[in-house]
C-alpha cells in the first residue's frame, strides 16, 4: 500500500501534543518505508520527531516536586471530568526518540472512528530503554478485556511481560 489514508483516533488525541495534526498523519503517510510491524499483522509503528511530543514519563524521586498541568478530552458517551492538573513528585525522564502507534481499519473493526487505512491509536515519547506496555494496558491485553488485543505467548512468558512491566513503571508517573 503505497499511499494509506491515516486518521488519528481520538482515544489518540486525549493528551495535547504540540503539533498540527495534519502534519502528523502527512509525515506518517509519506514515510510508510519506516513503519515497522508491532505485535500483530494489522498494528505498525512509525517513528516520528521527538520534539513533537512532550516528555511524559516522571521517575519518582524522594523530596522532589513537580507539577504538571494535564489536559485530557472525556471520551465520547462516557460520563468522566477530564483531569486538569496533577501534582506529582519527581523529574520528567528526557525523550529519546516518539513514535506512534497504528492500527488498520480492519483491526478496529466496530471501533474504527473513520474509513481511513490506518488510525493512530497512541503517540508516545519513548526513554532510551524502550518502555514496557503500562500493566493496566498489558492486562487489558492478556485478558481479552474491551479496549485489549490478544497477546500470543505461554503462561510464563505473559507472566514475564507483567513482571517486566511492573519494575519499569513500578517508581514512574505517565503525566
Amino acid at each position: 500500500m503505497q499511499n494509506p489514508t491515516i486518521a488519528i483516533h481520538p482515544i489518540a488525541t486525549r493528551r495535547a501534543h504540540p503539533f498540527e495534526p495534519e502534519a502528523l498523519k502527512s509525515l506518517i503517510q509519506s514515510s510508510r518505508s519506516s513503519w515497522t510491524q508491532g505485535d500483530k499483522e494489522g498494528i505498525f509503528h512509525c517513528p516520528i520527531p521527538k520534539e513533537w511530543v512532550k516528555g511524559e514519563i516522571l521517575t519518582l524521586k524522594e523530596g522532589e516536586s513537580y507539577t504538571a498541568k494535564v489536559s485530557f478530552m472525556a471520551r465520547k458517551g462516557v460520563a468522566e471530568q477530564p483531569r486538569q492538573e496533577v501534582k506529582v513528585e519527581g523529574i520528567a525522564d528526557p525523550v529519546h526518540s516518539a513514535d506512534v502507534i497504528l492500527y488498520s481499519n480492519s483491526l478496529l473493526g466496530k471501533d474504527a472512528s473513520s474509513e481511513a487505512d490506518f488510525e493512530v491509536i497512541a503517540i508516545r515519547g519513548l526513554t532510551e530503554t524502550p518502555n514496557p506496555r503500562p500493566i493496566n494496558t498489558l492486562l487489558h491485553n492478556i485478558f481479552g478485556m474491551t479496549g485489549g488485543t490478544e497477546v500470543e505467548g505461554t503462561a510464563e512468558e505473559k507472566l514475564e511481560m507483567i513482571r517486566q512491566s511492573f519494575m519499569f513503571w513500578k517508581d514512574k508517573v505517565m503525566v
